[in-house]
């Protein structure tokens, strides 16, 4: 059994999803054995079970992304505000979530809850003052038609799909995405510019060794 994710990097080392401390994947006095070779740049391996969906693909691809994301800013500061606190009770009013949590969630993978929130996820700023508008399950549940048939397999679970985001999961996890700030978000904390979260997860070598930061 491989990890959801498997980084290989010069400059950060190993930060990805994978199950560390389990000797199934060669954690020996704490040293991970037999794992993947460092090269000049930074690598990823994900184990995409293709007889699964795509909704599972992007929840490994998203578990990736808040690994690293949590890597910057020195303890989680600026991705911690973006994901914002749970509430078990009320779910979270201010920030975006995670993989595993809506805005309304209460606890995991509760993609397909219809209660309605009070949400800054449309409107997130760090310091906690983007506009709030009422969010639920239909928020992210769309149709968006995909110029592709998958192709078609006697053991996998998702054949000829041309669109995707109408399932509960798949269809959070593509506005959770949308979320992210990209580039020219406008967004600023304490007077400085937010970066392109996405530059910083895909120029991971650059950005890791010369400018550990999200903020510009």
């Amino acid at each position: 059994m491989l990890p959801e994710s498997n980084m290989s990097s010069p400059t950060s080392g190993d930060i990805s999803n994978a199950y560390y401390g389990s000797p199934e994947y060669g954690i020996v006095n704490g040293i991970i054995e037999d794992d993947l070779p460092v090269y000049d740049k930074t690598y990823v391996v994900y184990s995409h079970w293709m007889h699964n969906s795509y909704d599972k693909h992007l929840h490994v691809r998203g578990h990736q992304i808040e690994r690293q994301f949590s890597a910057m800013n020195g303890n989680d500061f600026i991705f911690g505000k973006f994901m914002g606190q749970i509430n078990s009770d009320l779910g979270r009013t201010r920030g975006c979530g995670n993989v595993h949590y809506p805005p309304n969630a209460t606890r995991d993978y509760e993609y397909n809850n219809s209660n309605f929130i009070l949400s800054d996820i449309q409107d997130w700023k760090p310091d906690g003052t983007g506009e709030q508008t009422l969010v639920n399950n239909s928020t992210w549940i769309k149709n968006y038609d995909i110029n592709y048939n998958f192709p078609t397999s006697s053991y996998k679970g998702e054949t000829e799909r041309s669109t995707i985001g109408n399932d509960p999961e798949g269809g959070w996890l593509i506005y959770w995405f949308q979320s992210i700030p990209g580039h020219n978000n406008g967004i600023q904390y304490n007077g400085q510019d937010l970066k392109n979260f996405w530059d910083t997860f895909y120029d991971w070598d650059y950005h890791y060794a010369n400018d550990r930061d999200l903020l510009n």
